[in-house]
């Protein structure tokens, strides 16, 4: 029932994906599009959801720095603008506005999810990104914090991989451990994305908003220095100062710590 759930919803991203075909002169001007894959593991259990979130945001990372070349072609094409800054910048205003979704079946133990999504950058987007960029501490905040989300990113993605590596020459009780292991490194991705809308809310002001979010990922990202230094920023600018207090504290304790053990 799952697969035929599935198999339906990536028919209708299809059909809705063909009605944004664009004219090749314009779609190279202003629009990307990009396809990230996850391969999903039958031992792990892995829902169709979580493997069509991880393709996701494989593909929005590509379409990123796709985007990323168009805005400096567009709207920079004069001026230099170190390649981080401009794709996170490009990040916060990229628009997706189609997707299109494939399972494929490799074999008994491997299916490929792909998601293919479909963005564009508009005048009004190109606005935006010139006062983000013109402004030279929002736009170093804006690298530093995509920078960090990137590092969370590409950790729970190379962890499920050594993870299910290991799980083909494990023994039937190393496998046991390999399978919760892999269900945190899942709870950790999902982790991630609330970090990212943290960090989304936080270079805008949204200070409230940005430590919520930040306190609904700390549970699977509670050794993550950069997360408690930013909710302390958080609750240093919400004038929560004892909040903010333990928050540092916390982050000092963990770079430490991750330092010494580097």
């Amino acid at each position: 029932m799952l697969a035929k759930k599935y198999w339906a919803t990536a028919a209708i991203f299809a059909a809705v994906f063909a009605l944004f075909t664009m004219p090749a002169a314009l779609a190279a001007k202003n629009y990307v599009e990009a396809e990230g894959t996850y391969t999903a593991f039958a031992a792990f259990n892995e829902t169709a959801e979580n493997a069509f979130l991880r393709a996701a945001e494989n593909a929005k990372r590509i379409a990123e720095k796709n985007a990323a070349a168009i805005v400096k072609n567009n709207f920079f094409p004069d001026e230099e603008i170190a390649d981080d800054t401009l794709i996170a910048a490009t990040a916060q205003i990229l628009q997706i506005f189609g997707e299109k979704q494939i399972i494929k079946k490799i074999d008994e133990q491997n299916t490929k999810y792909s998601v293919i999504l479909r963005g564009k950058i508009d005048k009004k987007s190109g606005d935006i990104l010139r006062e983000l960029i013109a402004n030279r501490k929002r736009a170093a905040d804006l690298t530093r914090q995509y920078n960090e989300f990137l590092r969370e990113y590409d950790k729970t993605n190379a962890d499920g991989e050594i993870i299910k590596k290991r799980y083909e020459s494990a023994s039937p009780a190393e496998k046991i451990e390999l399978k919760a292991q892999n269900v945190l490194n899942n709870m950790r991705f999902n982790a991630v994305g609330k970090f990212k809308t943290g960090n989304d809310f936080f270079i805008f002001g949204e200070y409230a908003k940005a430590a919520k979010a930040y306190t609904d990922a700390a549970d699977n990202l509670n050794r993550s220095a950069q997360l408690y230094n930013n909710r302390g920023l958080c609750h240093y600018k919400l004038h929560r100062l004892d909040d903010a207090e333990k928050d540092f504290s916390r982050a000092v304790a963990l770079n430490r710590r991750t330092t010494i053990a580097a």
